[in-house]
């Protein structure tokens, strides 16, 4: 759940921003953003990651992994759908946090190398992880989550990190794929 405390007199509301669970063999972490875009020093809206939330996305990595050797043993992550703009620095911030943490043991795709229909093929070669964002240039949204869909059945673990308020179509095909399983309790 949230606890930040904003400095601009907006009031955080207390409310979910992730999930996490299984289908089938393949674990998944759904946030409602990119932790990793506001711990870049550049971006628009940095420094609102603390050390809580770096600890927090690094035993999330050990998790949706099963491994914790992640900074003494090497591992690959396919990186897909990802935003790189002025206020979306996605593809950056991902791959400089990643570095950053596991210096010299993480590799990954060049950029938008995974994207759409290329992503099947990309998870073809079982990476240790799939890093997407709801964000699409590629227009074909169904073949990215059927890739997902295909890659979670598979045992590939996947971190979902929405790419900003709104739902796009990449992000309503992904969803779903979460979603599957799940039985919802109303309080």
């Amino acid at each position: 759940r949230t606890n930040a405390v904003s400095a601009t007199g907006y009031t955080v509301k207390d409310r979910e921003i992730g999930v996490a669970g299984q289908s089938g063999p393949g674990r998944y972490l759904v946030l409602g953003g990119n932790p990793m875009r506001t711990a870049l020093a550049s971006a628009p809206n940095a420094a609102t990651t603390d050390a809580g939330m770096h600890k927090f996305l690094e035993n999330s990595m050990s998790w949706l992994t099963g491994r914790d050797d992640l900074t003494a043993a090497p591992f690959k992550v396919v990186i897909a759908q990802m935003d790189q703009s002025y206020w979306f620095p996605d593809e950056v911030a991902t791959r400089t946090w990643l570095d950053a943490h596991y210096p010299g043991k993480v590799s990954y795709n060049a950029a938008d190398t995974c994207d759409g229909a290329a992503l099947a093929g990309c998870l073809a070669a079982r990476p240790d992880l799939l890093i997407v964002s709801q964000f699409d240039t590629s227009g074909n949204p169904t073949a990215v989550a059927a890739a997902v869909k295909a890659a979670m059945a598979a045992g590939t673990p996947v971190m979902y990190l929405h790419h900003d308020g709104d739902l796009k179509p990449q992000g309503a095909a992904l969803l779903p794929v979460f979603d599957e399983g799940i039985e919802y309790a109303v309080s």
